[in-house]
């Protein structure tokens, strides 16, 4: 029973029963649904630089694992010409070892920058004016 009204409720709520109308009393738009053409420009400049942001911190991090993933591949390979068994396993583990803190290194500080340039935006996105953020939340 609770699920069948659970189920008429999200499917109420998917066919716009219980939506908001979008325009104010009298038909007039509301502020949120118009913006000036200054907002429009400030927003896409504001969004604009987010993305660039991102993006050079992405490349930032595709280059340190890449670089590790080159170390990880060139210590394994000194490794496996190791004869002796116990240096080996070491010289591995090693290899391993360095690519993980290097790894684990890389992906916070990506998602520190990311942060970083969603707080931006989100600075910027208030300086735009009345303007609501249509985009998903999150900071991806």
């Amino acid at each position: 029973m609770k699920k069948s009204i659970a189920l008429a409720v999200i499917t109420a709520v998917m066919l716009g029963v219980f939506t908001v109308p979008a325009f104010a009393q009298d038909g007039a738009e509301t502020d949120q649904n118009v913006l000036q053409a200054a907002q429009l420009t400030c927003m896409a400049a504001a969004v604009d630089k987010r993305e660039v942001a991102i993006l050079t911190v992405v490349d930032t991090q595709y280059n340190a694992v890449k670089t590790a993933l080159t170390a990880r591949q060139a210590a394994l390979k000194l490794a496996w010409v190791i004869s002796d068994r116990s240096q080996r396993k070491e010289a591995v583990k090693a290899a391993w070892k360095a690519f993980h803190g290097t790894w684990r290194v890389s992906n916070k500080q990506l998602q520190k920058d990311k942060r970083a340039a969603w707080k931006v935006f989100n600075v910027d996105r208030k300086l735009c004016g009345n303007v609501a953020n249509d985009e998903p939340k999150g900071e991806n």
